[in-house]
């Protein structure tokens, strides 16, 4: 049988206690104050997990996480626009704007793509590894 329990702690330990819940799969709710007597509120949208806003690693994995996808937005848009660049130039005939083009928009979105993919696989594996998953290898 589960019982709901309510106490009062100091913020350290209640960030420490929402890292443990995550690493358990478990939830931590504090009480608000701008919430109605004896109510609850979720300390995370996600059960098990705690807010970005209240650990400081998590938003700069959050943050870190956006820039990434980003990044590979850009990189493959690049790359989109080198191959239809090239198509139209194989089709038409190359002109020498084509081919600085199809080079530039090459070159652009590897440089981009190369850090991106590397660093979504690294957050990717600090969520699951926060979570108490397995690493996957």
């Amino acid at each position: 049988m589960k019982r709901n329990l309510t106490i009062q702690l100091d913020e350290e330990t209640v960030v420490e206690a929402k890292v443990l819940a995550a690493r358990r799969s478990t939830s931590v709710s504090r009480r608000d104050s701008a919430s109605p007597a004896g109510a609850s509120v979720p300390a995370c949208g996600v059960p098990g997990r705690p807010e970005a806003n209240d650990d400081p690693v998590l938003a700069r994995r959050v943050r870190i996480g956006r820039l990434v996808a980003l990044g590979q937005r850009i990189g493959y848009s690049l790359w989109l626009v080198a191959i239809v660049v090239f198509v139209i130039g194989a089709i038409t005939g190359f002109r020498p704007v084509m081919v600085t083009i199809v080079i530039g928009c090459l070159a652009g979105g590897s440089a981009l793509l190369a850090p991106s993919i590397v660093i979504s696989y690294g957050v990717r594996a600090a969520d699951r590894e926060d979570r108490g998953l397995d690493s996957g290898h």
